[in-house]
């Protein structure tokens, strides 16, 4: 996904510039340069979770991948590009169709077969602590009461041991799978909540720092099942509409970036 801001007078001129020396226009090289940074800052900010004029409402989860793949890069001397090479900037500018994980998630790389033959697989939902922790959703925040529960002596963490053990997937491809040393499980009635909210954290688990496999891992945890077998309804990713980012940032900037370059242009030439 790429994007950019033009400006017809500037365009001409440096066109005639192209063969021109090196250090020509410094202040207006400087100024494309600070407006492709400010270009990529506003986008930025809708990735982080910030509102942008043009779409409709900020992200709902702020992805922190996605932030860190609007990047800038310098392609001559008065030309930058701002873009960002993620899958999730495509889906969020294009949109997705509605996706139903019965049918995707059990014959991934990581899926398993039951001894009935019914491919499944299983999803680790990572809690945070609070708001803003990497991968927790705004539903992932430990309550506090919990919280307490689960830091204290007498709930036993679990932990991941270093032997791993074989099994296939549902392509047929033998797959190594991790082997875990189990402590104690979140019960509904161990804390204070909604109904939803003891169903939405029931069986959570806490692992202890640790490394295993060159992976760093530790933290709080509920585990869920996909499987081909699940009720209809269940599962299913709906349809997200297209959110045109990049134009709406482009129209956003677009005369702030302009009027950076003509001041900086009249400098570098004043009349």
């Amino acid at each position: 996904m790429m994007m950019g801001i033009s400006n017809p007078r500037l365009e001409e001129l440096l066109y005639f510039l192209k063969r021109a020396e090196k250090g020509a226009l410094p202040k207006t090289a400087a100024a494309l340069e600070a407006g492709a940074k400010h270009i990529q800052g506003v986008w930025v900010d809708f990735a982080n979770g910030g509102p942008l004029p043009g779409v409709t409402e900020p992200l709902k989860r702020p992805n922190g991948g996605y932030a860190r793949s609007i990047k800038t890069k310098q392609t001559g001397r008065f030309e930058h590009e701002i873009f960002s090479e993620a899958k999730i900037a495509d889906w969020i500018e294009n949109g997705t169709e509605q996706l139903d994980m019965k049918i995707t998630h059990t014959k991934g790389p990581r899926s398993r077969v039951s001894k009935e033959g019914v491919p499944y697989l299983i999803v680790p939902f990572q809690w945070g602590t609070k708001e803003g922790t990497a991968r927790a959703g705004p539903k992932n925040i430990v309550p506090k009461n919990l919280l307490s529960l689960m830091r204290s002596k007498r709930f036993k963490q679990s932990s991941v041991k270093n032997e791993t053990y074989q099994s296939p997937n549902k392509r047929g491809d033998i797959v190594d799978r991790y082997t875990y040393s189990w402590g104690d499980r979140v019960k509904g009635s161990d804390f204070a909540g909604t109904v939803e909210q003891k169903s939405f954290a029931n069986g959570m688990v806490r692992f202890e720092q640790g490394e295993s496999g060159g992976k760093r891992y530790g933290g709080y945890f509920t585990f869920r099942i996909i499987s081909a077998n699940s009720p209809k309804n269940s599962w299913i990713k709906p349809a997200m509409p297209a959110r045109h980012v990049t134009r709406a940032v482009a129209d956003v900037t677009q005369e702030s970036v302009n009027a950076m370059a003509d001041a900086a242009l009249l400098e570098d030439m004043p009349l």
